[in-house]
């Protein structure tokens, strides 16, 4: 679910869905791919995660 979005950073929440050199064949970066396309942008770059609460988190990508 994309919790945040301002245009140029978004970002998507998770429950314990850890993202590596791979996190191009994530759901979540689909769906934030998805989010950037609203404004144009055509790809998503990981800029890491932050926990949010015991068991979630949010994945930030910048829109490019």
């Amino acid at each position: 679910m994309v919790s945040d979005y301002n245009g140029r950073i978004v970002k998507v929440q998770f429950h314990n869905v850890p993202l590596g050199a791979n996190y191009k064949q994530s759901p979540i970066y689909s769906k934030a791919v998805e989010t950037c396309q609203l404004d144009g942008r055509n790809d998503a770059t990981y800029q890491g995660a932050q926990p949010v609460g015991q068991y979630a988190g949010e994945h930030t990508f910048l829109c490019v």
